[in-house]
């Protein structure tokens, strides 16, 4: 089964350009935010920005949209002739360079979650070395993102199924 991707189709050049800008404006090299957690393939990020394909997958456009700091569905809006979002409720943004992350809060949202299992995961860790207790945070938030993944999966195919309820 093929992934679900969005088709640029005619806004491809103007995609390309938002997205460079966009990337530029926060100051970073198209390598630099390509290995910018979460990490796209620079190749991909170099084809996008030039314009050079004009399909992406879904999960592509979701990273992207995350670390440019726009909305969930962004880059679909823009395929369609509409303008990215910025994301309003963003509280705060710290880059640590040595590790490579760059650590969002917002006001409200799913983002906040992620943070407060990365922060007491680094409390649980904070007596062990450092790359052991890299590779646990790394571990368990994998972890949590399949069991989030398997959440929607199950929800879709029951509402596939004709069965909308949750259980």
């Amino acid at each position: 089964m093929a992934r679900p991707s969005i088709d640029f189709g005619e806004h491809t050049a103007s995609i390309a350009a938002a997205v460079r800008a966009r990337r530029e404006e926060l100051g970073r090299s198209r390598t630099e935010f390509a290995q910018q957690t979460p990490k796209i393939p620079p190749r991909l990020l170099q084809d996008l920005e030039s314009g050079r394909r004009s399909r992406y997958s879904r999960d592509l456009c979701a990273k992207l949209e995350f670390k440019l700091g726009w909305t969930r569905g962004s880059i679909e809006r823009m395929a369609s002739g509409g303008d990215p979002e910025e994301v309003n409720d963003l509280i705060s943004v710290v880059r640590d360079e040595s590790q490579g992350t760059e650590t969002r809060r917002y006001l409200l949202g799913n983002e906040e979650l992620l943070q407060r299992i990365y922060t007491d995961l680094q409390a649980d860790t904070a007596d062990m070395p450092e790359e052991e207790a890299r590779a646990l945070v790394e571990q368990a938030l994998e972890t949590a993102r399949v069991q989030a993944l398997l959440v929607v999966h199950r929800a879709r195919r029951r509402r596939m199924s004709g069965n909308g309820a949750l259980h």
